[in-house]
């Protein structure tokens, strides 16, 4: 039975792992333990055995080359990107708001606006980032998407 993999629950693969996930496709599987006893799992990844791979990531600059990749062998793809303009205080060592967005407008050229979502997640309200602010930063950011995802999803951090 094909499966979804869900890429980067666990850790940001597209922002630093890149090249392994590229050698996991070369090896064809993928292995994980679970923290909660020890169990050592293996996934196949290989096309008959791969409904879709859902990434997630923060960044993904360093992906890009890989995603291309990935797009040569044919596997489906979603993409969920979070993007939110949080001041460093609440979000450090994250790539430029701008270079975010231009990473993931390459990504929607190169699949599509319907394979990729924005995620303004989560909502952290604080003396910094009242309710003005979030609407402020969202309404700039969402202009430079615009034409480039059809979803948003968010939370709130709470």
């Amino acid at each position: 039975m094909k499966k979804i993999i869900s890429v980067s629950r666990r850790t940001d693969i597209p922002a630093f792992y890149g090249e392994w996930f590229l050698k996991r496709l070369d090896e064809g599987f993928a292995g994980w333990e679970n923290p909660f006893g020890g169990q050592k799992y293996l996934v196949s990844l290989k096309p008959e055995d791969v409904m879709a791979f859902v990434f997630w990531s923060k960044n993904y600059r360093p992906f890009l080359p890989a995603i291309k990749r990935v797009k040569e062998t044919g596997y489906p793809v979603m993409f969920n990107y979070t993007i939110t303009g949080l001041p460093k205080i609440f979000e450090t060592n994250l790539v430029d708001v701008d270079d975010a967005i231009d990473s993931f407008r390459e990504i929607s050229r190169l699949y599509s606006r319907e394979h990729i979502n924005w995620r303004y997640d989560p909502i952290v309200t604080s003396n910094r980032t009242n309710e003005n602010y979030h609407i402020e930063k969202f309404h700039e950011l969402a202009e430079k998407l615009k034409g480039y995802t059809k979803r948003c999803y968010f939370s709130f951090a709470i």
